[in-house]
């Protein structure tokens, strides 16, 4: 079965794992073909089985969004497999644990390349096909830490193990994509744009890291995908 334009296709970044793999399986459900973007390949093809075995395309992609040609591949492959694209699910993003003062610029460069710079031209390279075909959804999967870590979200989110500061951007992200694109978002285009609020989950690599360093500091975390 070969995939057809008449059939609506996502996006789901950081989909090998976790939430991402879920929200790839549930749009699957809901009719959609399904490419499933991931830094950790090896697990790719595990979610692809499952998006087919529900009748629906999967296109796997080892993907780093923190890279700009391997953005620009990924809608570029989209595109060219599927010729349409309805939704981005900007779901990636790492988690790195520390107290404030012990923040690098290392340590911060890493968390908001992928939670706040990738997200953001994900959008904009959505935006762009999705402006011209006069439809489209993006959803950015924060997180309700992001709502309590206050105005020191970055370092406050970092020293008590929240991913508040590398999810409030997403809260941030979100209304500026919506206030900036309003002018093209026109009332008569079917365009939605929205910060999805996962609560707490569980998650076993947390606890294996956790476990292994004998304290709360889990180090470098990908806990939404």
């Amino acid at each position: 079965m070969e995939p057809t334009v008449d059939r609506p296709t996502a996006i789901v970044t950081g989909a090998a794992q976790g939430i991402g793999r879920a929200i790839a399986a549930r749009l699957a459900r809901d009719g959609m073909d399904v490419v499933i973007a991931d830094l950790s390949a090896d697990r790719l093809d595990v979610v692809a089985r499952e998006v087919r075995a529900l009748g629906r395309h999967a296109l796997p992609l080892a993907v780093d969004v923190t890279d700009a040609a391997d953005r620009e591949r990924l809608f570029a492959r989209t595109l060219e497999t599927f010729g349409r694209l309805d939704a981005l699910v900007n779901n990636a993003g790492i988690q790195r644990i520390a107290a404030p003062l012990a923040v690098t610029e290392e340590h911060w460069d890493a968390v908001m390349g992928v939670n706040a710079k990738a997200t953001y031209f994900c959008c904009q390279l959505a935006l762009r096909h999705m402006v011209a075909a006069w439809r489209g959804r993006i959803v950015n999967v924060a997180s309700i830490a992001g709502k309590m870590a206050g105005g020191r979200c970055l370092a406050s989110g970092l020293g008590r193990g929240r991913r508040g500061g590398s999810t409030c951007r997403f809260h941030v992200l979100s209304g500026l994509w919506t206030g900036d694109a309003a002018p093209w978002l026109r009332q008569d285009h079917q365009h939605h744009l929205a910060a999805g609020v996962p609560g707490g989950y569980h998650d076993p690599r947390l606890h294996r890291e956790q476990a292994r360093r004998g304290g709360p500091d889990p180090g470098v975390m990908r806990l939404r995908n």
